[in-house]
C-alpha cells in the first residue's frame, strides 16, 4: 500500500513519522483547550475530512436558508418521554424543534426564536405547587405583541374550555394518536398563515372598512375605533373584518370557521366564541353592540 502523503495525515501521526516513529510526549503546560486540540489532531485524517466536509455544507448558504425557513414549534411538557416522541415526530415531518420542560424554559424559547406554534401541557410538575401552569405560560404568550398560536397537550378534559377560554387554538388529548396530531398542527399553521395573507394583502377596491367610529384598514392590517388604534390578533382581525364585509346576516359558528380559519380547520367551534369575545373586549363593546349574538346560532353585525 503506498504511504498516506503528509496533507492527508492527521498532524499526531505526520509528528510520528518526522519522529523516527516514536510518539512525541506532550508538553506538560498542555491543559484544557490546548488538550483539547490535541486529542483532536490524534484522530484519523479521513474522519477530519468527513467532519471538515460535514461542517461545509452545512455553511452552504442554500442549505442554511432551506433549514431556516422550515416552521419553528416549541414543545412545553414536563416529561422527558413526551418531550422525545413529539420532537422526533415533528422532525420528521420536516419542522424546527424547541423543547422546554417548565415555564422558565419556555418563555426563554418564546423570547429569543421566531416560533409560528406552541405544543403546550396544561399540568407541568404536578410536585411543586409553585411551579407556572401551562394555563400561566398561555396567559404569558397572549400579552406578547406578535401573534403565536398554542395548541394544548392534557390528559384531563376539565380544562379544555379554560384553555381555549385563554387563548388556545385547539386542544389535543392525550395520548394522542400521531397523524391526527400533525394535521391538527398543519391546518393550524395553514389557517393562521391564510389569514395573515388576507389581512395584510388584500386586494379589495375598498381597504379601508368604516361602520360607525369603526375603522379597519386592510391593507395595512390596522384597527382603530374613535382614532384609537386597536391591537387584534390575526384571527381577531380576521373575523371582525369578514363580518364587516358580511353585515346583517346571520352566520352560525360552523359557517364562520369554514370563511375565516378555512374549510381545513379541524378545531372547536367555541373558538369562535372566543374570539368575538377578546373582539368585544379590546373595543370596548356592550354585550350586543355591533355585533349580536344569536344564541344556540351563531353571530351577526348590525349595520
Amino acid at each position: 500500500m503506498p504511504p498516506l502523503s503528509p496533507m492527508l495525515m492527521s498532524p499526531a501521526r505526520s509528528a510520528r513519522r518526522k519522529a523516527g516513529g516514536q510518539t512525541p510526549s506532550a508538553s506538560p503546560a498542555i491543559t484544557g483547550g490546548s488538550l483539547f486540540m490535541t486529542e483532536i489532531a490524534s484522530l484519523p485524517a479521513c474522519w477530519l475530512v468527513s467532519t471538515r466536509l460535514r461542517l461545509s455544507i452545512w455553511s452552504w448558504k442554500p442549505l442554511r436558508k432551506l433549514m431556516d425557513s422550515r416552521p419553528s414549534i416549541l414543545i412545553v411538557d414536563d416529561e422527558e418521554a413526551i418531550r422525545s416522541a413529539l420532537s422526533t415526530l415533528l422532525l420528521r415531518a420536516g419542522f424546527n424543534v424547541f423543547s422546554a420542560s417548565d415555564a422558565h424554559g419556555a418563555l426563554d424559547v418564546l423570547h429569543s426564536q421566531p416560533l409560528e406554534l406552541v405544543l403546550l401541557d396544561v399540568v407541568l410538575d404536578e410536585t411543586n405547587p409553585q411551579s407556572q401552569s401551562g394555563l400561566d405560560i398561555l396567559r404569558a404568550i397572549r400579552a406578547f405583541e406578535r401573534f403565536i398560536p398554542v395548541i394544548m397537550l392534557t390528559s384531563y378534559t376539565e380544562w379544555q374550555l379554560e384553555s381555549l377560554g385563554l387563548g388556545a387554538i385547539a386542544f389535543v388529548t392525550k395520548p394522542w394518536e400521531s397523524n391526527a396530531l400533525l394535521g391538527q398542527i398543519r391546518a393550524t399553521l395553514n389557517a393562521v398563515a391564510q389569514i395573515k395573507r388576507d389581512a395584510l394583502h388584500s386586494t379589495e377596491q375598498r381597504p379601508i372598512l368604516r361602520i360607525d367610529d369603526l375603522q379597519i384598514d386592510t391593507e395595512h392590517y390596522r384597527v382603530s375605533r374613535a382614532g384609537k388604534e386597536i391591537d387584534l390578533t390575526p384571527l381577531e382581525f380576521a373575523l371582525l373584518a369578514f363580518l364587516v364585509r358580511n353585515p346583517n346576516r346571520e352566520w352560525t359558528r360552523e359557517q364562520l370557521l369554514n370563511q375565516v380559519w378555512g374549510y381545513e380547520w379541524v378545531g372547536y367551534e367555541r373558538t369562535v366564541d372566543r374570539h368575538i369575545a377578546a373582539i368585544r373586549r379590546k373595543l370596548k363593546l356592550g354585550r350586543d353592540e355591533l355585533i349580536e349574538t344569536l344564541h344556540g346560532r351563531g353571530y351577526r353585525l348590525l349595520r
